[in-house]
């Protein structure tokens, strides 16, 4: 599953939040997209998704222009994990990742014994099979995290959009969150999430996209992309970046810090 973006800009009235935006993402890739605040990378989750139509150039899925996809066919090709958060109503981890079945079957039926299999299959995929019955606001918010994963999963999309999945979690949620995102690379998907951490990007992605005041600063590999020069840029400090075992781990170390 691949999409291209393609000179895409967008509006909010008279204030331009995307100028321009061009990038793709590949099967069985992870791509980051990294910026401050107010970069633009909710905005261009929301185009993506097709919740936002009024932008200007192109957005393809698989090829295909996702004007011309239905909502329903639009929940076949992509799945949506938000940031975790409380669930009002007292659902089951069970019926949570139930939820993300709908799509596979009609207004007035309820979910067989194939949308159960596929909760179940998510469940265990995510290693979170013994939290079935327990009530999705009383786990952990790492807990819940994955379990968001694992609805998108059962929605049975092979292009998973996530924002900023690991904001507000622990250092440990947050690679457990992340170690589950890499290895669904390995079965075919293709990952799409927004960060503030460059660090993360660093380690997790195959491409990362840099944003600043809606438009690309940045596009390539992590090797190519985060440096101290870019994080200045988008972050307005200085830094220094210190490459540790070959350059697969970069060290972001404030200026006025250093010894």
């Amino acid at each position: 599953m691949s999409i291209a973006v393609k000179n895409l800009s967008f509006s909010y009235d008279a204030n331009q939040v995307l100028k321009n935006v061009s990038f793709t993402a590949e099967n069985g890739e992870l791509l980051s997209i990294l910026g401050c605040n107010g970069a633009g990378k909710s905005t261009l989750l929301r185009c993506m998704l097709g919740l936002f139509s009024a932008y200007e150039g192109s957005i393809e899925v698989n090829g295909k222009n996702i004007r011309s996809i239905s909502a329903a066919e639009m929940a076949r090709q992509i799945a949506y994990i938000p940031q975790s958060h409380y669930q009002a109503f007292n659902y089951s981890v069970f019926n949570m990742v139930l939820m993300g079945t709908s799509s596979q079957v009609s207004a007035i039926t309820q979910p067989g014994n194939l949308q159960k299999k596929r909760t179940e299959d998510a469940l265990e995929r995510m290693g979170i099979s013994h939290l079935s019955k327990k009530s999705f606001a009383y786990i952990s918010g790492g807990e819940r995290q994955l379990t968001l994963i694992a609805r998108a999963l059962a929605q049975n999309a092979k292009l998973l959009v996530l924002d900023e999945p690991t904001a507000s979690l622990d250092y440990g949620n947050q690679l457990r969150v992340m170690e589950q995102a890499k290895s669904l690379i390995k079965d075919g998907y293709t990952v799409i999430q927004t960060t503030h951490n460059p660090e993360q990007a660093f380690l997790y992605s195959d491409h990362v996209l840099a944003l600043k005041n809606g438009e690309v600063v940045g596009n390539g590999t992590p090797a190519e992309i985060i440096t101290a020069e870019l994080m200045q840029k988008l972050y307005n400090v200085n830094i220094e970046v210190h490459s540790l075992y070959d350059d697969k781990v970069r060290v972001f170390i404030p200026k006025q810090v250093i010894l």
